[in-house]
């Protein structure tokens, strides 16, 4: 069964903001205790930044109402990189 839609994953987008405040954090604590050359390449990686982020997250959705007057709403997500997950299940008897 194909996706109904491909998202960003919200895990691996926290995990990517820390890691590059790490990176800028690393960058102000070494001026001046590294040498310049090692020192301007970090920052020339804090200023490219990290590779932006793909669609990792395939989500399945469905809502619908049954036959016996039941009305559903089914969701469920799981990221292929980090493995983060989330699920949905929700019915109610409108009948």
């Amino acid at each position: 069964m194909s996706a109904n839609n491909w998202g960003i994953c919200p895990k691996c987008k926290q995990a990517r903001r820390e890691a590059l405040a790490d990176l800028e954090k690393r960058a102000s604590e070494t001026y001046g205790e590294i040498p310049e050359d090692e020192y301007l390449a970090l920052l020339a990686q804090v200023k490219a930044g990290l590779p932006e982020l793909t669609h990792t997250l395939p989500e399945y959705y469905e809502i619908f109402m049954g036959e016996d007057g039941e009305f559903y709403i089914r969701y469920s997500a799981h990221c292929t990189v980090c493995n983060f997950s989330h699920e949905f299940k929700k019915s109610d008897q409108v009948l």
